[in-house]
């Protein structure tokens, strides 16, 4: 593949990974920065080894010609999608807990994307994601936008690669003691990076010259109350980075981890209320409920998503 940089291409100045990214949606920025580094790209007939090089005006651009990926994704009928908009760019999806968006090497079926390819023949990109521009993880509940055509999956790849959308979540966090107060307003980033021992884990630290990803988390606390002799906070989380765990990492930088956060809980508070079954929610207590965002046609959208039972369990009126 060949791209000659225009002077008036709108992606000049933007890291290497991120340009190729927008230019070539159904190749993910982790797996074009992997061919970069493994010196298969080349910039100006020189090879181009830095992921985080400048795109100049001028520029000719060699990238490998990979192909989609075209292995088969199972077809799934054991459940509904609750389809919350749909138009003939994109739908917006209220993903369940406990459902994974994409197969993996551990989950091959009962996923988002295998119910999408069971519903709609010809979504755009990545075989293996077809029409998928974001994620949320498996223990997350709420809003997912999908692609229906490459130009949405064009655009829609860029407004996520340069924060252009907006993304809320409530979440529930726990601690012995009180930490914050209401209305508070918490703004917290580091640098996420995996766990070097445990590879399904994420870290977080304050040091940039740390192997990770910076990572932005705006928490606003709504509410808190005391049960059982533990403080529970309600939380409204604006992201400004899509980090893999992102919130569950900082809540816990935060002193608060995730209600129901089996994996990043203190094991000591974990022990503490596991005799407490008002305090086991039974899933994870974080939804993306809110997306906004502009359309290459210039309407703006915004989507909000019901709150799940469990929040109102602990939260009587929840005003977001």
């Amino acid at each position: 593949m060949r791209f000659e940089v225009s002077i008036d291409d709108i992606d000049v100045g933007k890291r290497l990974d991120l340009y190729l990214s927008i230019k070539i949606p159904y190749l993910t920025r982790k797996y074009i920065k992997s061919i970069i580094e493994s010196n298969r790209v080349r910039v100006n007939e020189h090879i181009c080894y830095k992921a985080g090089y400048k795109v100049c005006p001028g520029d000719v651009i060699e990238f490998p010609d990979i192909k989609p990926v075209t292995k088969k994704i199972e077809h799934n009928n054991k459940f509904d999608l609750d389809i919350i908009y749909e138009n003939d760019d994109f739908l917006v999806i209220n993903k369940p807990v406990g459902v994974s968006v994409h197969p993996t090497s551990n989950v091959q079926n009962d996923t988002i994307v295998n119910r999408l390819v069971t519903l709609y023949r010809d979504l755009p990109g990545d075989m293996l994601r077809p029409g998928i521009v974001h994620r949320l993880d498996k223990a997350t509940s709420g809003l997912l936008i999908v692609a229906k055509n490459p130009k949405s999956l064009w655009w829609l790849t860029r407004q996520f690669a340069e924060r252009k959308i907006k993304k809320k979540y409530l979440s529930i966090g726990i601690s012995k003691v009180r930490i914050y107060d209401k209305n508070q307003v918490i703004e917290h980033s580091s640098y996420i990076y995996r766990h070097p021992a445990d590879r399904k884990l994420f870290v977080s630290s304050k040091d940039a010259k740390s192997q990770g990803k910076y990572a932005k988390s705006i928490f606003t606390l709504l509410d808190f109350r005391i049960l059982n002799g533990y403080y529970l906070y309600l939380f409204d989380v604006q992201i400004l980075t899509g980090r893999t765990h992102q919130i569950r990492v900082h809540q816990k930088d935060l002193n608060v981890p995730v209600l129901g956060d089996d994996v990043y809980m203190f094991r000591k508070l974990k022990d503490e209320i596991r005799s407490f079954d008002i305090l086991t929610p039974g899933r994870l207590c974080l939804h993306a409920y809110l997306i906004e965002f502009i359309n290459y046609d210039g309407n703006f959208y915004n989507f909000r998503a019901p709150i799940p039972d469990v929040f109102l369990r602990y939260f009587d009126n929840i005003c977001v």
